[in-house]
C-alpha cells in the first residue's frame, strides 16, 4: 500500500486539502461554484505549512512556493475576467500550487501536467455529451475538481515516483 511520505510543511497543507476535497467537489459539481469559507480553509492550512517551513529553515522552498502562487494567481485573473475560469478556481489553483510546492517540489509540474490532461478530457467529454441545441463553445465546465483530482493524482505521484529519483 502505497502512503504518501510528506514533510510536516507539506502535509499539513495536504491535510486541509483533506478536510474541504469531498465538499468542495461535490459543491462544485452541483453548484457551480467554489465557496470561499472552503477555500479559506485550504489557505489557511497553506498559510501554517509556509509558516512551519519557515520556521523550520526551510526559508527560501518556502518564498519559492508563494512566489509560483503568486504567479498562478496573476496568470489566472485575465481568465477570470474573460469568464472562463471562475474567481474560486483561481484562488484554489494559486493556493494549490503552493500547497503541492510545500508536498514535494516536483509536484508543481506534475500537477500543471495532470490538471491539462484531466481538463481537457473533461472538457471533450462534456461537449460531447452536451445537450442538444448548446454550442460547443458554449459548454461549460465545473474546474474545481479537475484541480482537486489533478493536484491529488500529482502529490502521490511526484512524491512516490519523481522524488524517489
Amino acid at each position: 500500500m502505497a502512503v504518501l511520505d510528506l514533510s510536516p510543511p507539506g502535509t499539513i497543507a495536504a491535510s486541509a486539502l483533506a478536510v474541504v476535497t469531498g465538499a468542495l467537489v461535490r459543491i462544485d459539481i452541483a453548484e457551480r461554484r467554489l465557496p470561499n469559507v472552503l477555500v479559506l480553509v485550504v489557505l489557511v492550512g497553506t498559510a501554517a505549512g509556509v509558516v512551519l517551513a519557515v520556521c523550520s529553515g526551510d526559508g527560501v522552498p518556502a518564498a519559492w512556493a508563494c512566489m509560483l502562487g503568486l504567479v498562478v494567481l496573476v496568470a489566472c485573473v485575465p481568465l477570470v475576467y474573460s469568464g472562463g475560469l471562475g474567481a474560486g478556481d483561481a484562488k484554489l489553483a494559486s493556493t494549490g500550487v503552493v500547497a503541492a510546492s510545500l508536498a514535494s517540489p516536483s509536484a508543481p509540474l506534475a500537477w500543471l501536467s495532470a490538471v491539462a490532461l484531466l481538463g481537457g478530457v473533461h472538457g471533450l467529454a462534456a461537449v460531447a455529451f452536451r445537450r442538444r441545441g448548446t454550442s460547443p463553445g458554449r459548454v461549460a465546465i465545473s474546474f474545481g475538481p479537475v484541480l482537486l483530482v489533478g493536484w491529488w493524482l500529482a502529490v502521490f505521484v511526484a512524491s512516490t515516483f519523481l522524488d524517489a529519483v
